[in-house]
């Protein structure tokens, strides 16, 4: 991590081993808006000393990756959103400048691409969690043989959360 900005995979890993070690301020900014900011947002918000979690997306609700119950569970848990928002860097004063963003043209993917604006505006935020472009392991899945889809993805029962490969389950 470089100075108050932490990788989510890296956050949580450190979450799940040694939570009591993690200080990272009293406001926590998440950038991202898959599965993985919101699981960063939530596991953000039960630290110690914590008093907000921002979440930073730079499209709308409607173009958001995350699962609606992951996205639904971490504003009941407390987590704010700010929308078409790109976080640039922090002020040294305990701020996050954050570009506004408007969404433009549809993308490859067919989602409004966003384009920056003139306009700033500062979060309070001495931490910023990256959860952009996070990608599956393949490698590690590949060692241990779990077949994968045509997307990268392991195949896992939905129901028991095993894989194809007996006695594997992947959540």
């Amino acid at each position: 991590a470089r100075n108050n900005v932490i990788e989510a995979l890296d956050f949580l890993s450190r979450f799940r081993k040694k939570r009591e070690t993690l200080h990272l301020g009293k406001y926590i900014a998440v950038a991202g808006g898959g599965n993985t900011a919101m699981d960063s947002a939530r596991a953000a918000l039960t630290l110690p000393g914590v008093e907000g979690v921002s979440v930073l997306y730079r499209r709308t609700k409607i173009e958001m990756p995350a699962d609606l119950e992951e996205f639904d569970n971490a504003v009941e848990e407390g987590a704010e959103f700010v929308f078409l928002s790109l976080p640039e860097q922090f002020d040294g004063k305990g701020g996050l400048v954050c570009r506004k963003m408007v969404l433009g043209t549809p993308d490859a993917s067919g989602r409004r691409r966003p384009e920056p604006t003139k306009e700033t505006f500062t979060t309070p935020a001495e931490t910023l969690i990256t959860a952009i472009g996070e990608h599956v392991d393949t490698n590690l899945l590949k060692t241990f043989e779990i077949p994968l889809n045509g997307d990268g993805w392991a195949f896992v029962n939905e129901e028991t959360l095993e894989t194809k490969e007996e006695g594997v389950y992947l959540i």
